[in-house]
């Protein structure tokens, strides 16, 4: 992150970061951001939705990219996405036949199908965190 944003300042561009899945990489866009740079984010429903608690339970069928994180790191990112500092909510719709999600996490495909959830899961999870 800080890599990125150092090299998009240096050279004057603008910057989008995607998938962010921790809130300290939500604070070193912050702090661009608070520093003047043209710096955008944006994180994925799943990891509003799913904590790895989750992962025993759900399996493979979870696997992603970053990978979900714990209870604790999920709050955070509601507070970050609360507080404004998160641009956006993206599906991060990666589909595969469900045969390329079986076998060990190694050999499970990474991605997930969001396309069709992400609105649902921020409106009930979204909504149950703000009321």
């Amino acid at each position: 992150m800080r890599r990125a944003i150092y090299l998009a300042k240096e050279t004057g561009c603008k910057l989008h970061l995607c998938h962010l899945s921790s809130p300290e990489a939500i604070e070193e866009v912050t702090k661009a951001r608070n520093d003047g740079q043209d710096v955008t984010c944006e994180s994925c429903g799943h990891y509003f939705a799913l904590d790895d608690d989750q992962f025993e339970e759900i399996g493979t069928k979870a696997k992603c990219s970053p990978p979900t994180r714990n209870k604790d790191n999920q709050n955070r990112m509601w507070a970050k996405l609360l507080n404004g500092e998160i641009d956006g909510i993206t599906s991060d719709h990666s589909p595969c036949t469900p045969d390329l999600k079986e076998g060990g996490i190694f050999d499970a495909w990474g991605g997930n199908l969001h396309c069709r959830t992400v609105l649902i899961l921020c409106l009930t999870k979204g909504f149950k965190s703000v009321a």
